[in-house]
């Protein structure tokens, strides 16, 4: 509670303070009280229209609580306003793979990537979506079209593996794609 009252000291000190809203969203989120977690993200967006982190942490909430359907609209309101949210992309990614609609999810991955071909994060925020020999199949395709953008190579393997590692489930994974890309 002393986090929240931090945060209500700076809004009565100013009432126009979006980030102070936005942080008791965030300390309501991580309580799982997602009600009170979406009446503070809201009212961050109110006063920062720009703000698509708010937007993006009401789609959260609302998919925490299973509320699929409203939580793509706010996912792609954030998009709207920054096309390049990783929470948003995610949330999309995984409302379509929960349910069932693979193909959408694919095409919103291949989409995603192509606005932002050397997004290292993306490709690691996908890799624990990817379970079965098909899926993988698709990984590599990602992950060799990722690295063939990036400026960068030798920094993208050094984070992938580094990733890789540090996640013990995609340390296989990891390992069979690094391998295929060093034949």
């Amino acid at each position: 509670e002393s986090a929240i009252d931090a945060y209500q000291n700076v809004i009565s000190l100013d009432e126009e303070a979006s980030t102070a809203y936005f942080n008791i969203g965030n300390v309501y989120f991580e309580k799982k009280q997602y009600n009170e977690d979406i009446h503070y993200y809201e009212e961050a967006y109110r006063l920062d229209d720009h703000d698509f982190h708010a937007v993006s942490g009401i789609g959260d909430a609302l998919l925490e609580m299973g509320r699929m359907d409203e939580a793509l609209e706010k996912y792609h309101e954030a998009l709207r306003i920054e096309p390049n949210t990783l929470d948003a992309i995610m949330g999309i990614i995984t409302i379509l793979k929960e349910t069932g609609r693979e193909e959408e999810a694919e095409h919103f991955i291949r989409k995603s990537f192509s606005l932002n071909p050397q997004s290292f994060e993306l490709l690691f925020n996908l890799l624990p979506l990817y379970e079965g020999e098909d899926q993988i199949k698709k990984l590599k395709e990602l992950f060799q079209y990722t690295l063939s953008q990036a400026q960068e190579k030798e920094e993208f393997l050094k984070f992938f593996t580094i990733y890789c590692t540090a996640n013990r489930d995609l340390r296989e994974m990891g390992i069979e794609l690094m391998e295929d890309l060093l034949d």
